[in-house]
């Protein structure tokens, strides 16, 4: 059990899709994005080759893109968030990448920002759809500079050494089969052990497990996304 991971959120979140958007069988998981611009298609490409997905952001300067927003509709509004909502599918390789851009000097585009792993339920037709594990980037307060933000992350994903541009290209090509797997990327083991030590009330047991999993949440002002 290493400390170097995401802390996780106080919520788990419910996120509404389209009745339209091929929740099961989507065949453009990267190009869908073009309509968002280059740099939106070019994160969903590299979200995808290290194991995760771009999967929707909301912020005063790039608005509301992702590819959970498609609906057939571009264009129509969507809400308006007042700070910064960023969110990945989760993969190991994904957190790293997090990890690291967090611990850089981020100092120039504000304060305020933080990551963290939660559980998001995704509804489609007026029924769930599945529950899959997340990464969460955000703040109740504005960022400077998005662009420069989600450039970093970028520059981020395509450093890391598990980056393999076949998984994007294939999912394009065939198309993207979503289905959640209990527990496809945790240890049972070390979920149990955490567990227990952290029902006991002991300082020793933080320092060894790191941040408590209960980072607070911002108030994210988005019609289409609401805490669960």
């Amino acid at each position: 059990m290493g400390m170097n991971r995401l802390p996780y959120w106080e919520k788990d979140l419910d996120f509404q899709v389209s009745d339209l958007f091929p929740y099961d069988l989507d065949r453009r998981p990267v190009s869908s994005n073009r309509v968002y611009g280059e740099r939106m298609e070019t994160l969903a490409k590299g979200a995808l080759s290290i194991g995760s997905e771009f999967l929707y952001v909301s912020g005063l300067s790039l608005g509301t893109a992702g590819t959970m927003t498609w609906d057939g509709s571009f264009g129509e509004g969507l809400g308006v968030s007042l700070g910064f909502t960023l969110m990945l599918g989760y993969s190991s390789s994904m957190e790293e990448v997090v990890l690291d851009l967090l611990d850089s000097d981020l100092k120039s585009l504000g304060s305020g920002l933080m990551a963290g792993v939660t559980d998001c339920l995704f509804w489609s037709y007026s029924m769930p759809r599945e529950v899959r594990k997340i990464i969460m980037i955000a703040t109740g307060l504005p960022l400077k500079d998005e662009v420069e933000f989600i450039d970093l992350l970028i520059e981020g994903i395509n450093g890391h050494d598990g980056v393999d541009g076949l998984i994007p290209y294939y999912a394009e090509l065939f198309g993207l089969r979503r289905s959640a797997v209990s527990y496809e990327t945790d240890d049972l083991l070390s979920l149990r052990i955490s567990s227990v030590l952290q029902s006991f009330e002991m300082s020793e047991t933080r320092q060894i497990l790191g941040p408590a999993p209960d980072l607070e949440m911002p108030p994210l002002f988005e019609m289409r996304f609401s805490p669960g």
